[in-house]
């Protein structure tokens, strides 16, 4: 029905009642129109193996998930055209890649075994999906679609379904009875962006009360066959007895050397280069912190560390810094450690030593790599055999050049390509990317300094 094979893009489900369907129709006229194939039938049967693995892993919400099944649109010829079909979800992303091929050979690919002459990198994926998993024809599944496309922006694809039927035995696509319904008073919508929603939908969606639901056609279809039990997992927690702290002279004397030690570490950070706001107010604060926990728990450090090991969690839940950020941030905190515990002078002298050593390493610039030595990533279509591809560029702006890394993205159809390249020119970089960007086609170059990545902890 379609000649687009590859798909990468956000899905969202809705279920809607008929007062919603209708009152959402009404409200998007004029911004979107019905594509051209209009209301038609879909068919698929959905391919699993003996014991369900797929879609009983795929109930369970993980953050990969996959299934097999064989597609066709409208009425089901020998002649017709259908579609072998791998749909995953990867972090909220839906990917589709799909071979078309006449029903009779779809038919004798899948029930006969038998393999195809010419094959392709889709193929080579389906054949592998099928040595892994040795799925069976489980479900027939069908349902009617209405199919529209925004009018400003064709990347959005608003799909209504109705009519959901299954049935679990005569799997095949070219007969559409005997089949027991889901639910004939529900409609289901998805809405397929390639980013986010225009202002105008998100607005109707919330005025009709028309909110995103996980709903699986053959997921549903696999649970009113199997019926499944929950449990309620509960975590009791014990009560504990509140901590009973008071303040003291030397206590606020600790607050105080903290907070200025503090001071001096974010002044000595923000000036030897750009930092954010957040960031100052961090070490800033951090050793007043850090103080405090080790005062809370009266000096027992080993219960220190596991409440600090606590406060740690706090890292996972914020963008990587750098190791040298990092290096600050744990500077700051055996500030406050020592503090905590008394040793104010020593918490001084280490300042300042530490401090001064910072300094002088900053400015002396040492440890950076030569300007001349980048890191070069380079996206190429999957067709393109990448070795030596650019072996004759390098050579002509390189002085050396070694392949680090290959990586598939987006689902196999596209190659990175990480180098670790030594210019003979800088001033030719500009020459170099522009050349690549000829083979390429031009897809993402990105070349930078050494060691972006490798100095992030």
């Amino acid at each position: 029905m379609s000649s687009q094979n590859v798909f990468e893009r956000v899905e969202k489900k809705y279920r809607l009642n008929q007062k919603q369907y209708e009152l959402f129709l009404d409200a998007v006229s004029g911004k979107i129109h019905m594509d051209e194939y209009g209301l038609h039938t879909i068919r698929n049967i959905y391919y699993d193996t003996s014991d369900y693995e797929l879609i009983r892993r795929s109930l369970e919400k993980p953050r990969y998930k996959e299934k097999f099944r064989l597609r066709g649109y409208g009425e089901i010829r020998e002649d017709s055209t259908v579609f072998l079909e791998i749909k995953k979800k990867y972090q909220g992303i839906v990917y589709k890649r799909r071979a078309p091929m006449p029903m009779k050979q779809a038919r004798s690919y899948l029930e006969a075994g038998k393999r195809l002459e010419q094959k392709s990198q889709i193929m080579n994926e389906i054949e592998y999906f099928f040595e892994l998993y040795h799925p069976r024809p489980k479900v027939y599944l069908a349902y009617d679609r209405e199919a529209y496309v925004g009018n400003e922006d064709e990347e959005l694809r608003i799909t209504i379904d109705q009519n959901i039927r299954s049935r679990s035995h005569r799997l095949e696509l070219s007969y559409d009875g005997e089949c027991r319904f889901l639910n004939l008073e529900e409609y289901l919508m998805e809405i397929k962006a390639a980013g986010a929603y225009p202002v105008w939908l998100a607005e109707l969606l919330s005025r009709l009360e028309i909110f995103p639901a996980s709903f699986s056609k053959y997921g549903a279809v696999y649970c009113m066959a199997h019926s499944t039990q929950k449990t309620n997992n509960r975590i009791f927690c014990l009560p504990q007895k509140p901590l009973n702290v008071q303040a003291s002279p030397f206590g606020l004397s600790c607050t105080a050397v903290s907070l200025v030690l503090g001071l001096m570490i974010a002044a000595l950070y923000g000036y030897q280069g750009v930092c954010s706001k957040n960031f100052m107010m961090t070490i800033v604060l951090l050793p007043v912190l850090v103080q405090m926990v080790i005062m809370l728990v009266n000096g027992n450090l080993g219960t220190c560390v596991a409440v600090l090991g606590a406060f740690s969690l706090v890292r996972f839940r914020s963008v990587p810094g750098s190791s040298k950020e990092i290096a600050v941030i744990f500077f700051a905190m055996a500030v406050g450690l020592a503090t905590g515990m008394g040793f104010l002078g020593f918490a001084a002298a280490m300042t300042v030593v530490v401090g001064a050593v910072f300094f002088l390493l900053e400015k002396t610039h040492f440890g950076e790599w030569k300007q001349e030595r980048k890191d070069l990533r380079i996206t190429i279509a999957e067709h393109l055999d990448y070795t030596g591809i650019f072996e004759d560029i390098f050579e002509k702006y390189t002085s050396k050049c070694s392949l680090q890394r290959v990586k598939t993205t987006n689902l196999g159809s596209m190659y990175e390509l990480d180098y670790h390249i030594t210019l003979k020119d800088v001033s030719k970089e500009k020459e170099m990317i522009d050349e690549i960007r000829c083979r390429n086609g031009n897809l993402t170059i990105i070349c930078g300094r050494r060691a972006t990545v490798q100095e992030e902890l």
